[in-house]
């Protein structure tokens, strides 16, 4: 599978009245078909406890529309079917025979406590994996520590929750499809079955990107992680990261060519810009005002078509999703139970809010662990990293003195030229209207009667050349952060350096070294995005 998973979170009250049922699996079934409708290219994935009432409502909705039923229990099953009785228990039993994935969930607040505080830990985890939360709800407002559907609608809007590990802060940005709902014991609502979107988080967006990705075809066969033997022996979920970050790898590339093609053509563009509009106005040539606005409707065309193409949007958000996966694919190896949705940094979060809700659906659907030998993981992640960013470094080292060289010479003639023209202006005045005849070329040029140009003319023209030339150099080669890149990858040099020493160390554990890597790998690359994020066209 090469998709990521749309999810649907699903919380609501467990007393329906049993003459709304009908009316509740057509208003959710509509919802849900709205939904496959508008996102055709990706899989759809519902995660629900399967609680009485509104969970096996949606669950039975969901799994007739063919979405995959992935089930987060508050405790293991056995325990959990002695809150069931009567037909909701059949049904239970019923659901979970055609469930994809069924687990208990870990405890995420890490305060421990009765059975109601498990509750609360399957809905802070539905909240924290679905991108959008399907609340049959009657408005209800939360209480402290409760562990109703008020409380995970609390959760998915505003991230009210502290972990026992991770982030403290989360950036709100959550979508609750809310469907006013009866209850028995409060059966009288003006607006009962009324839908509306709660949304702080733009949850199309995240959704039509998800989507869009989805649709996307490979466009290259990226290099793999690991070798064909090792990918051979792992779980399908690992394999699945795997086929993702190469397509992630390969997109991230093929719209980063497309966007460094489009800019070295509009900073040329530039300075030919400059070129001809000099020689017009030396020579007095149709031709190259012709020529002028012939470039110069070039140059919006080209602007336009990369603007709306997206391109250099889509390079970086792919970037970001491909080294989010290769993270989370190492972490997984090396058998640490550690999810890079909680390594998000708060500027993260805002910039690529999708990308992170797409890691928290993929990650739902499975653990994402699998150990092998700790050895192969170290050579595969850090040894092939270091190496990595070593040559990087030498390669954009090599550039940053390279442009460095072209700038400087071009310095150098360029104050060289203006001295001469600065002394034959104060020694030779006279010798700067010295006319050149040119009749074979101010033909082609058109220029008319003119058939000669001064050496006044020619002095402007080079000086315009070079000034032209140091603005190609700041306009293309500055937007590549030459300098900035050198010195981001020898930092992480030196963090590979130091991950090897301490992957070595045997009273320290590969858990916390993989989990503390995989942070400032995220991290890092959201250093990376922050001013990459500005060198658009």
């Amino acid at each position: 599978m090469n998709q990521i998973p749309i999810v649907v979170g699903v919380t609501g009250h467990r007393d329906i009245r049993s003459q709304d049922h009908h009316q509740l699996k057509q208003i959710v079934e509509k919802e849900l078909m709205k939904l496959k409708e508008q996102y055709p290219a990706s899989p759809f994935v519902m995660l629900n406890s399967l609680a009485e009432g509104a969970d096996q409502l949606c669950a039975e909705v969901a799994l007739r529309l063919g979405f995959k039923l992935v089930v987060p229990l508050p405790k293991p099953l056995d325990d959990y079917q002695k809150d069931f009785t009567g037909a909701s228990l059949e049904q239970l039993n019923h659901l979970c025979s055609q469930v994809s994935d069924i687990f208990v969930v870990s405890d995420i607040e890490g305060l421990k406590g009765d059975s109601s505080y498990s509750y609360r830990q399957a809905g802070l985890y539905i909240s924290i994996h679905c991108q959008l939360l399907l609340a049959l709800w009657d408005e209800t407002l939360p209480v402290v520590g409760g562990c109703g559907a008020a409380e995970t609608v609390e959760f998915m809007m505003n991230g009210s929750y502290i972990p026992a590990e991770g982030l403290m802060f989360h950036a709100t940005g959550g979508a609750v499809l809310k469907i006013i709902t009866p209850r028995v014991k409060n059966a009288i609502l003006v607006n009962a079955f009324a839908v509306s979107l709660l949304d702080n988080g733009n949850v199309h967006q995240i959704l039509k990107k998800i989507d869009t990705f989805n649709r996307e075809a490979d466009q290259s066969i990226s290099s793999p992680l690991v070798p064909e033997e090792i990918f051979n022996r792992l779980d399908p979920q690992m394999q699945t990261l795997h086929r993702l970050y190469l397509k992630a790898d390969a997109l991230s590339v093929f719209y980063r060519d497309r966007y460094l093609k489009a800019m070295k053509w509009l900073s040329i563009i530039g300075v030919l810009l400059v070129l001809t509009f000099l020689l017009y106005d030396e020579l007095n040539s149709v031709a190259m005002l012709l020529l002028y606005g012939v470039l110069l409707l070039i140059s919006s065309y080209t602007l336009k078509k990369a603007k709306k193409a997206t391109w250099h949007e889509r390079y970086l958000d792919y970037r970001v999703l491909a080294e989010s996966l290769r993270v989370q694919f190492f972490i997984g190896l090396s058998g640490c139970q550690y999810s890079v949705y909680d390594a998000f940094t708060w500027s993260q979060q805002s910039e690529v809010f999708w990308v992170q809700k797409a890691m928290g659906g993929l990650l739902a659907l499975t653990t994402c662990v699998q150990t092998i030998n700790q050895q192969e993981v170290r050579l595969h992640w850090i040894d092939h990293q270091l190496e990595y960013h070593r040559n990087k470094q030498a390669e954009k080292g090599k550039s940053v003195i390279l442009n460095e060289k072209i700038a400087s010479s071009v310095l150098f003639w360029t104050v060289i030229l203006y001295l001469l023209i600065a002394g034959i202006l104060l020694y030779y005045p006279l010798a700067l209207e010295f006319q050149v005849q040119m009749p074979v070329v101010s033909s082609l040029l058109l220029t008319g009667s003119a058939k000669a140009i001064t050496i006044k003319g020619i002095s402007l023209i080079l000086l315009g050349v070079l000034s032209s030339i140091s603005v190609f150099l700041s306009n293309y080669y500055g937007k590549l952060s030459l300098e900035r890149k050198a010195s981001d990858h020898q930092k992480m040099v030196a963090l590979y350096q130091q991950a090897l020493e301490k992957w070595n160390m045997p009273e320290v554990s590969y858990e916390r070294v993989a989990r503390e890597l995989a942070r400032e790998e995220i991290i890092e690359n959201g250093v990376w995005l922050s001013y990459s994020r500005h060198n658009s066209y």
